[in-house]
C-alpha cells in the first residue's frame, strides 16, 4: 500500500473543497482587475479539457469593485429617474424629459473619447464622476428647450424657424457657460499645479463628458424636435406649413 501526504486541513465554501490563493499585485505595473482576467485565462482552458469540475472564484478587491459597481448602477438608475421626475413636473410633458435625458449618451462618447487621448483609463472613480455628469450635462438642453417652448408660445412661424431663432439665442450663452466650466476641470483633470489620483479620474469624465455632450446637444435637440415634429405633422394628416426662412434674432 502507497502512503501518500494529505492536507492537514479541507476548508470548503458553499459546501465544496475549496482552496485559497492569496497575492498582492504591484499597482505601478497592473491592476488587481487585469491580474484576474489574466489568470482568467490562464485557468479556462485547463478547466474546460482536463478538470471540467473546477471553478476559479475571484475575491478580495475583485469582489469589493464588483459590488461597488453594482451600488453605482443601482445609484445611477436612482439619479435618471429623480432627473426624469423633476424634468416631467417643471416641464408638464412626458416625452420631452426623454429627449434631455437622451442627450447624456452623448457625453459618454466624450468620455470614450477623451481617456485614451488622455493616456487614462475609465476606473470607477471615472464612473462616479458619469454620474455627477449627467445631472449637469442636461441643463443645456433644458436651456434650449425652455426657449424654444417661451418662442412656440403665440407664434406663427413655422417650427423649424422658431427652433433655428431659440439655436441662434442661447448658443452663444450655453457654450461659454460649457467653456468657463470645463477650463475650471482642466487645471485638476491634467494635474496642473499638483496631483490627486481621486480628483483627476472625476474631473476628466466631467470636463470631456461636458464639453462634447454640450456641443452635441445643440445639434441633436434642434433635430430631434424637428423631426419629431414632422412625424407628428404627418400621423395627424395636417400639411406642413410653409418654411420662410426669416429668422430674425431679437434683442
Amino acid at each position: 500500500m502507497d502512503l501518500k501526504d494529505s492536507p492537514e486541513l479541507l476548508s470548503h465554501r458553499d459546501f465544496e473543497r475549496a482552496v485559497t490563493v492569496n497575492a498582492d499585485v504591484h499597482v505601478d505595473k497592473i491592476t488587481a482587475h487585469e491580474a484576474n482576467q489574466r489568470v482568467a485565462l490562464e485557468f479556462k482552458p485547463l478547466i474546460e479539457k482536463q478538470y471540467p469540475g473546477v471553478s476559479v472564484v475571484f475575491g478580495g478587491e475583485e469582489k469589493d469593485t464588483q459590488k461597488s459597481m453594482a451600488s453605482l448602477a443601482k445609484a445611477g438608475l436612482l439619479a435618471l429617474f429623480g432627473i426624469f421626475a423633476i424634468l416631467a413636473l417643471t416641464i408638464q410633458s412626458f416625452w420631452k424629459p426623454f429627449l434631455i435625458i437622451s442627450t447624456i449618451p452623448l457625453g459618454i462618447v466624450g468620455i470614450v473619447i477623451g481617456f485614451p487621448l488622455s493616456g487614462k483609463s475609465i476606473s470607477f472613480l471615472a464612473m462616479i464622476g458619469i454620474i455627477g455628469l449627467a445631472g449637469v450635462l442636461v441643463n443645456a438642453s433644458i436651456v434650449l428647450i425652455d426657449c424654444i417652448d417661451t418662442l412656440e408660445k403665440g407664434s406663427t412661424n413655422h417650427y423649424d424657424e422658431i427652433l433655428l431663432d431659440a439655436s441662434k439665442r442661447r448658443f452663444r450663452p450655453i457654450l461659454l457657460t460649457t467653456l468657463t466650466t470645463v477650463a475650471g476641470l482642466l487645471p485638476t483633470a491634467y494635474s496642473l499645479g499638483g496631483s490627486d489620483p481621486v480628483l483627476i479620474p472625476m474631473t476628466l469624465a466631467l470636463g470631456w463628458g461636458l464639453g462634447f455632450g454640450t456641443l452635441g446637444s445643440l445639434l441633436y435637440v434642434p433635430v430631434a424636435l424637428s423631426v419629431f415634429n414632422d412625424l407628428k405633422s404627418r400621423f395627424s394628416g395636417k400639411p406642413k406649413e410653409p418654411f420662410r426662412n426669416s429668422v430674425h434674432s431679437k434683442r
